[in-house]
């Protein structure tokens, strides 16, 4: 399943949602969804590559120009489902031991990067995030 179809499917899914919200808590990962937007917050850096390895999948043993070209693609994916979120009145706020980080969708106001419909909230908790992620990958 594409990101594309993964997305529709959860949309979907949230349309469901009249009033409250659907909390799912699972080895250091919270996510807690309503009608309009997602939190997800990452408790445990330990299993932060879980939750992020199908955004971030760079393979064994690729590096250089390869690599970073990866990285831009899922980048790129990154703001088509951003666009995407906006177009639906829908939000995705990525937490990091429960502080904001990112804010992505209908609700972002974004300021750097040039990327639309993204927003960067805690600039301090992005570099402990990226940190976690490199060492779960180590």
């Amino acid at each position: 399943m594409d990101a594309g179809s993964l997305l529709e499917s959860a949309l979907k899914l949230q349309n469901l949602i009249v009033s409250g919200s659907l909390e799912v808590s699972a080895e250091g990962v919270l996510i807690r969804i309503t009608r309009d937007d997602v939190v997800v917050d990452i408790i445990d850096a330990g299993k932060l590559l879980e939750v992020a390895s199908p955004l971030m999948k760079m393979r064994e043993g690729e590096g250089g120009i390869t690599g970073k070209l990866e990285v831009l693609k899922q980048l790129k994916g990154l703001e088509e489902v951003a666009n995407r979120l906006d177009e639906e009145g829908k939000t995705v706020f990525l937490m990091y031991q429960g502080q904001e980080v990112m804010v992505m969708g209908f609700k972002a106001n974004p300021t750097i990067f040039g990327l639309k419909n993204i927003e960067v909230r805690g600039k301090l908790q992005m570099v402990r995030l990226s940190l976690a992620f490199l060492r779960a990958l180590l």
